[in-house]
């Protein structure tokens, strides 16, 4: 057999190397621009085949400076008051399940003296989905709420509390209408430090709700109107509550998150010594600086190695 040649001989071991080199995946290394090396395999965060559902959450801490201006009560006054507050909100859905919830504690003081609150909604039922993200959906549960201070009184325990809407979310947003009802088993509004009172103790209640969650904004909105079952319903008691909050955005806000909120409650109350009923009317307004943070999921990530040497 007749003997290669060194040029046949580096032919061969060239065309061994590129063929190893086209059975092998990995890539080779390369130099950044900002004079690193990395291994060539690159980081992917990578949405797989989209899940059948999504969840919104939200938790905060925060100091709440906040006003009341209580009219028609034959004790009309206003006072300020300083709280601190825990509020958390969530939506998941998985499937045609779907779940909401919502609770705040706030403890504090007033100039008419102490000031808190108790707040939670419970609600659990199904989605149909129109598609993987969106729907209308049909709610039960139960929701409760007991607010105190110097100059306002305000206590509901809804059960059962059901709720019909429609409902959109993704991995960045979520929003949602509902109309609701429900049947205030235990409930009462006082202004004027308890000289107007209204009994609303098994009463039908109706009401809506809506909310929008897209980093970095959290919107809610609340109506319900209670046709208090004391032979007053002609005034029935109407309570609207709204809230914003600018969630943490490093770069603009830092880690403060900023919420505005403000309520108006209404309705037909008896003074001491009437026979009928007359209107007061407590409207709330309220700023809080807190701390809490905003998810979204579930996202699914491809995995993925990176691998960068300095």
């Amino acid at each position: 057999m007749r003997a290669q040649s060194r040029p046949e001989l580096l032919g061969i071991a060239v065309l061994s190397a590129s063929t190893a080199a086209l059975a092998d995946p990995t890539p080779s290394p390369s130099l950044l621009p900002d004079g690193r090396w990395s291994s060539g395999v690159s980081c992917v965060a990578e949405r797989e085949a989209d899940p059948p559902g999504s969840s919104a959450n939200l938790a905060m801490f925060a100091a709440r400076g906040s006003a009341i201006h209580v009219v028609g009560s034959g004790a009309d006054r206003a006072t300020g008051s300083a709280t601190l507050d825990f509020t958390s909100f969530s939506v998941v859905n998985r499937g045609i399940g779907s779940f909401r919830n919502a609770m705040r504690l706030s403890l504090g003081a007033s100039s008419a003296g102490a000031e808190g609150e108790l707040a939670v909604e419970y609600l659990f039922g199904l989605r149909l989905p129109v598609t993987p993200y969106q729907g209308p959906f049909l709610h039960a549960g139960l929701g409760g709420r007991l607010f105190g201070s110097g100059i306002l009184i305000q206590q509901s325990t809804d059960l059962p509390l059901a709720e019909v809407g429609y409902e959109w979310s993704s991995r960045a947003a979520e929003w949602g209408i509902a109309a609701r009802t429900a049947y205030e088993l235990w409930g009462g509004y006082a202004t004027g430090g308890g000289r107007a009172t209204r009994d609303l103790d098994g009463s039908p209640m109706v009401g809506a709700a809506a909310w929008m969650v897209a980093n970095p904004a959290l919107l809610r909105f609340e109506w319900k109107r209670v046709f208090a079952s004391d032979g007053g319903s002609e005034i029935p008691f109407d309570l609207v509550q709204a809230s914003g909050c600018e969630l943490p955005v490093f770069g603009r806000l830092g880690p403060i998150t900023i919420c505005l909120d403000s309520s108006v409650y209404t309705g037909g109350v008896l003074l001491p010594g009437a026979a009928h009923l007359s209107r007061s009317t407590a409207l709330s307004a309220g700023l809080s600086l807190g701390i809490g943070g905003l998810t979204f999921g579930p996202l699914r990530l491809k995995a993925a190695e990176s691998k960068t040497t300095p």
